[in-house]
């Protein structure tokens, strides 16, 4: 395994008034997701095995040669629980680490991408896949993942999700469906378009906390709110027509939303407005935690914010 270390100096970062400092990764691979476990800690992953470690300042490369397979999988999902790394990607991959140790394989006996992960726990992750599957594991525990049945399609992606317990959790998908763990079941609900009836591909969603308002990110700019106790999705008016690929936020009134050539949204409580982001490359997710918010994306594309 390769470990390299890229120390950026401030002056090698530039910043628009008001918005996102970029920082050079010393990448050009696309980075697909973000996790932010700590003001100083940061998990990045992406596409040819890309994966890193920063605090914000330096890049330390922990990239591995952990899969068995004949190629190097490309990483879309990252998550962190219980003192454990987990990356997620192409042909079923699933990697995880312990503390500051190697990257090893954790057999999910999938051979479907996985695109997503989220953590509705301390102690629990949840990873979806590229044809409808949703697996669980107790980070610290041997028994593995297991298999949750969903009532999607085959062939549809899960694409994204929000959990801050297991029985609040809603996951998104590219066929225009929202799952909501409702009573120990999942339930689906699918979105369209005021204009028409096709289903619209969602790719983030997220909310402050139980009771808050949720909000979903997909095509074309659409931004679609479900306000409790409502169970329906209305969409938002967008300030963009670009696509938007994740969303995630440090509070009800401070919530980012991400896309295409460099598209950075940012939601105060009444309404979202564009934000500077310093690049014209597209991002591909963002994670915000303890007043750090962190955006990914094409060409090793690394911007962020502290508030």
């Amino acid at each position: 395994m390769r470990r390299l270390l890229y120390v950026v100096a401030l002056s090698a970062t530039a910043c628009d008034p008001g918005g996102f400092k970029v920082t050079p990764s010393g990448s050009d691979s696309t980075f697909r997701s973000v996790f932010v476990s700590s003001e100083s800690s940061a998990l990045i992953a992406g596409l040819s095995g890309a994966l890193y470690d920063w605090d914000g300042e330096t890049f330390v490369d922990t990239s591995t040669d952990a899969d068995p397979g004949p190629r190097v999988p490309s990483f879309f999902a990252a998550a962190r629980a219980t003192g454990r790394s987990f990356v997620a990607g192409d042909d079923g991959t699933m990697l995880v680490r312990v503390g500051a140790g190697d990257y090893v394989h954790d057999d999910l006996n999938e051979r479907a991408r996985l695109l997503m992960m989220v953590a509705p726990s301390p102690s629990v992750v949840y990873a979806g896949t590229e044809n409808g599957r949703l697996y669980r594991r107790v980070a610290a525990d041997g028994e593995g993942w297991n298999r949750v049945d969903l009532p999607v399609p085959g062939g549809t992606k899960i694409t994204a999700g929000w959990a801050v317990r297991e029985d609040a959790m809603v996951l998104t998908t590219d066929a225009g469906l929202i799952l909501d763990r409702v009573d120990g079941d999942w339930v689906a609900q699918t979105v369209s378009t005021e204009t028409s009836t096709t289903p619209l591909p969602l790719f983030g969603v997220w909310s402050s906390t139980v009771g808050a308002d949720l909000f979903a990110v997909g095509l074309g700019g659409a931004i679609y709110r479900r306000s409790p106790p409502d169970f329906e999705w209305v969409s938002e008016t967008s300030p963009t027509t670009q696509d938007l690929y994740g969303v995630h936020g440090l509070g009800p009134e401070e919530i980012f939303a991400v896309g295409a050539n460099g598209t950075i949204l940012e939601y105060d409580g009444a309404a979202w407005r564009v934000v500077p982001s310093g690049t014209s490359e597209d991002l591909y997710a963002v994670h915000a935690n303890a007043r750090w918010i962190v955006a990914v994306g094409s060409g090793g594309t690394v911007v962020s914010r502290r508030d």
